[in-house]
């Protein structure tokens, strides 16, 4: 079974893109603190059509969030690059409904 949790803050506001299947992707990157000086981050990708809702509702640049993930990773160039396909989301305190 391949589920991780990763806790952080969202990089950016998350970015929307259409697939050839007329379904959407949303993509963001997670910065995660590891110690005082020390940061990761994780690109995330939700393609779950009622998880992109509630992103795109709920969730914004700096909000804090735990997200229950399938870790996948591919090969360029010779380096390996890992990203999390976000399968849950599980909300924090800090997070609002966006205003507009």
């Amino acid at each position: 079974m391949n589920v991780c949790f990763f806790g952080g803050r969202l990089v950016r506001d998350f970015e929307e893109r259409s697939l050839n299947d007329d379904s959407v992707v949303l993509t963001n990157a997670l910065a995660i603190k590891k110690s005082k000086d020390k940061t990761v981050f994780v690109d995330i990708a939700i393609f779950t059509t009622h998880l992109c809702d509630l992103a795109k509702r709920y969730l914004k640049k700096g909000d804090y969030c735990i997200y229950e993930c399938e870790l996948t990773y591919s090969d360029k160039d010779g380096k390996r690059y890992y990203s999390a396909v976000v399968k849950n989301i599980i909300f924090t305190q800090n997070n609002k409904k966006k205003e507009g």
